[in-house]
């Protein structure tokens, strides 16, 4: 009986809070099939993404990435084309598809130019391509670009550059392990 009481204590709020995000999700989706604005549609789109990545259903999340990059045909949405390019790369980065992770990582970096800080967000993206694959030279020259590109952006945040320093040490660190 304790166990019992025990275990239901512990999975109770697993059960109430999935239950109420499979609404949100059941939710989004309807207002998707429902709304004749590509605009709302596209916003819900990457609401609905964001929630299958936060529960790791991948798959789901690149299907309404996918649908949202095809909503996308006007010049003026370009920087809605890099969101899509940017979830995408980070798809499939998570499922070690490092290849197409840096395909379209390179699609949002063709889009980006003109901006620094996102240019060097392209950049350390790569180099975590190549710290995940143990090629840790590679990383540091692309943590390298990345860091001079947020020095020249005047809108850097502080915790892009933690991120990017910690990753720099870990390459560092392994580098220094292996000689």
């Amino acid at each position: 009986m304790k166990r019992l009481l025990i275990l239901t204590c512990i999975l109770f709020p697993f059960i109430v809070f999935g239950n109420s995000y499979q609404r949100s999700i059941d939710s989004i989706n309807h207002l998707i099939k429902t709304s004749t604005s590509e605009t709302k549609k596209i916003e819900l789109l990457t609401k609905s993404g964001q929630y299958y990545i936060e529960s790791n259903n991948h798959t789901q999340a690149l299907d309404c990435f996918l649908q949202m990059l095809n909503l996308c045909k006007h010049k003026q949405q370009d920087s809605l084309k890099i969101v899509c390019y940017n979830q995408i790369s980070r798809i499939f980065f998570y499922q070690n598809n490092f290849a197409k992770s840096d395909y379209y990582n390179n699609l949002a970096l063709k889009l980006s130019k003109k901006n620094p800080l996102l240019e060097g967000d392209y950049y350390k993206r790569k180099g975590d391509v190549f710290a995940s694959q143990l090629v840790y030279d590679s990383a540091q020259f692309y943590y390298a670009i990345t860091e001079k590109l947020y020095k020249k952006s005047k809108k850097t945040d502080s915790l892009r550059i933690a991120g990017l320093y910690a990753n720099l040490s870990i390459t560092y660190y392994q580098t220094d392990k292996v000689k």
